[in-house]
């Protein structure tokens, strides 16, 4: 990922910078440009007059083809000036790589292709849209009858809806992942975080209530209002989505 290479380059700078500062007093009859961080790569120490060349800050999908060449093609360029200062680097084919080859670029919603990956894709996709299927009619069938309706199965019914819901953001994320419709998925982590926050804690409280049932609470006759199981099934789960963020 960028963030890593920035981080390794910014640490080989370091490095060089304390490496050429033993060496520097040796070299007074020449002029160079010395190790310096551009905030992206790390450039090494260069005879003055030369251009320097690097190759562009990102992590490839080199078993993607043609990726392996576009690596070695696009490059960074930087020249050292006689006065031994450096000039700015020109990282306009790096933005040309961004811009017409994003398939090779490794990123947070970018993935290289794996065959394995791929299958296990297709197969949590297929059961997310057959289990979203079920759980649907599943509730139809529960709400169609009157007669059948009281506080456990509205509990389950909320339970129901909480993985429809998840199962649901799962199959839409999973699509939109792999499509690389995002440029930037940091957006558009909530979403799935609170659906899965939220059947998680449906399943505490039907397991809480069902546990109530066959315990001493049963015998008592006050029982929490509908709003407090909504409140900690949708509400709560909202809070702690939110913290994770």
């Amino acid at each position: 990922m960028r963030g890593s290479v920035i981080g390794r380059e910014r640490s080989i700078c370091l490095e060089l910078v304390d490496q050429y500062a033993q060496t520097t007093a040796s070299d007074t009859n020449s002029t160079y440009c010395m190790a310096n961080f551009d905030r992206s790569l790390c450039w090494q120490k260069t005879a003055s007059g030369e251009v320097a060349q690097r190759k562009c800050p990102f992590s490839y999908c080199l078993n993607v083809k043609g990726c392996e060449e576009i690596e070695n093609s696009y490059t960074v360029q930087r020249t050292c000036n006689e006065n031994g200062s450096w000039a700015e680097p020109m990282y306009t084919q790096c933005i040309d790589v961004i811009k017409h080859h994003p398939q090779c670029i490794v990123g947070f919603c970018r993935t290289c292709p794996d065959l394995l990956r791929e299958m296990v894709i297709n197969v949590s996709l297929t059961l997310s849209i057959v289990s979203v299927a079920l759980l649907v009619t599943a509730l139809i069938l529960f709400s169609i009858f009157d007669s059948i309706q009281c506080r456990r199965l509205s509990i389950h019914k909320n339970l129901a809806s909480s993985f429809v819901f998840r199962f649901t953001v799962l199959a839409l994320w999973t699509i939109a992942q792999t499509s690389n419709i995002f440029q930037d998925c940091s957006h558009y982590n909530s979403m799935p975080l609170y659906k899965y926050v939220a059947s998680v804690m449906w399943m505490f409280i039907e397991g809480g209530y069902l546990y109530s049932r066959f315990t001493v609470f049963a015998m008592r006759s006050v029982d929490c209002p509908d709003y407090v199981y909504l409140f900690c099934g949708w509400g709560k789960s909202m809070t702690l989505s939110n913290d994770e963020i």
